[in-house]
């Protein structure tokens, strides 16, 4: 009977070690598969001119200028190139233009307006520069409203391919913007949505006093820093970025909103400094080849958020903190990166949660000269060499205590076999 006993605590020793190596493997499939991600195949493109190749000279209109000679939209609608009467349902339209700029002035200058017009079908290149506050472009808008550029390929101009400088609620969609910017200025409820930016320095500036702007469902490809924002309160949504110098730098930006943007083989990523209450969600960032930020919180940015992103297979740290107090890192997915999955460096009181680390080179978290963090709830996978982070490497918790439960079943089920040898 001892005997009996004996082999079946064996075989129950057995089974335990056996559903532990077992359930570590097959956790550790399942969090390899999330969050793997294959880029779409972007399609190259190619500048193309108006639909009828109308060439003009430059447009300029001030919608507040009266008298004789003065080119105003009364003005602006007798010419073969507009149309309409300025109103919401019958805007006026300038469309099908050819111009160059001649490197004299922007190729279409339009101020002081407020009625409904758009801008389409048009080829814009070879602007002057200007200085601030009247930087020249293919298209300048000074104190404009309910604006709507659309289909038009900018490219090769000397100043911005778009500025605007106090203008509220104007569209841009469906643009090429090529080897150009786009610039805005004590200017707000703005949307860039839908456009293509080629070979650009920086895509999109958004200066000081402009706030409540959305950039949304653009593609940049070969950007440098392809936004810079130093407002509030914008939304950055739904973009695609690829080749890129760096997808998003905001400096004393506050309340902004980064959803959803899919960022490959770009070399930075998205970084505030000394920005507040930040959303970074639901992002994808792979493939960074630079040893730069992938998301960076640094020099007092305070009380953002930065959750549900996923972060593989970059040159980097995941996700940098540093200098900074305050902020929530959470249920986010870091894979395969370089460096290290989370640093915390000179940070305090910050909140890592729910975050699954899988096979960073350096290790799963790094918390240095921090204090007040709350550290929880986190999966981390190892490198077989379990990394080189020394002693300020944290373990994630979930996996342990997985782990140690099985083994407490396993322990009661080994007794209970000693106590009930029948």
């Amino acid at each position: 009977m001892i005997k009996k006993n004996v082999k079946k605590t064996k075989i129950l020793a057995i089974i335990s070690i056996l559903l532990i190596v077992n359930s570590i493997h097959v956790l550790q499939y399942l969090i390899e598969q999330k969050g793997d991600i294959i880029p779409e195949t972007k399609k190259t493109q190619n500048i193309t001119s108006a639909y009828y190749n109308t060439s003009a000279a430059p447009i300029y209109i001030d919608g507040g200028a009266y008298g004789v000679g003065a080119h105003n939209w009364t003005w602006a609608k007798d010419q073969p190139w507009c149309s309409g009467s300025g109103i919401w349902g019958d805007p006026f339209i300038i469309s099908n233009l050819t111009i160059n700029g001649m490197n004299s002035d922007s190729c279409i200058k339009i101020v002081d307006s407020t009625v409904f017009f758009q801008i389409k079908n048009c080829t814009l290149f070879n602007s002057s520069s200007g200085s601030f506050p009247s930087y020249k472009a293919g298209i300048e808008l000074y104190r404009v409203e309910n604006g709507f550029i659309k289909n038009c390929t900018i490219y090769d101009n000397n100043g911005y391919g778009i500025s605007l400088w106090n203008c509220d609620n104007n569209t841009m969609t469906n643009n090429k913007i090529i080897n150009d910017d786009i610039w805005f200025q004590s200017s707000e409820y703005n949307s860039i949505v839908n456009n293509t930016f080629l070979d650009t320095s920086d895509a999109v500036w958004v200066e000081s006093g402009s706030h409540h702007n959305k950039i949304a469902e653009n593609e940049f490809n070969n950007a440098g820093d392809a936004i810079y924002i130093s407002t509030d309160n914008n939304k950055i949504l739904n973009n695609t970025f690829e080749n890129c110098e760096g997808v998003l730098l905001g400096v004393d930006a506050d309340n902004n909103t980064v959803f959803n943007n899919t960022v490959d083989n770009c070399e930075c990523g998205i970084s505030f400094q000394s920005g507040n209450y930040n959303e970074i969600k639901y992002n994808t960032i792979m493939n960074a080849s630079a040893e730069c930020y992938i998301i960076r919180l640094f020099e007092g940015s305070k009380f953002n958020n930065v959750s549900y992103n996923i972060i593989l297979n970059n040159s980097a740290d995941g996700i940098l903190v540093r200098n900074s107090n305050n902020n929530t890192l959470f249920n986010n997915t870091i894979k395969f990166n370089s460096k290290y999955g989370i640093n915390l460096d000179a940070s305090n009181f910050t909140t890592v949660l729910n975050n699954i680390l899988i096979k960073n080179v350096e290790g799963c978290i790094r918390e240095y000269d921090c204090f007040g963090s709350m550290i929880n709830n986190n999966i981390c996978v190892e490198l077989p060499s379990g990394g080189n982070g020394g002693e300020e490497l944290i373990f994630g918790y979930n996996l342990f205590l997985f782990l140690g439960i099985i083994s407490i079943i396993s322990l009661i089920l080994i007794m209970r076999v000693k106590k009930n040898p029948n």
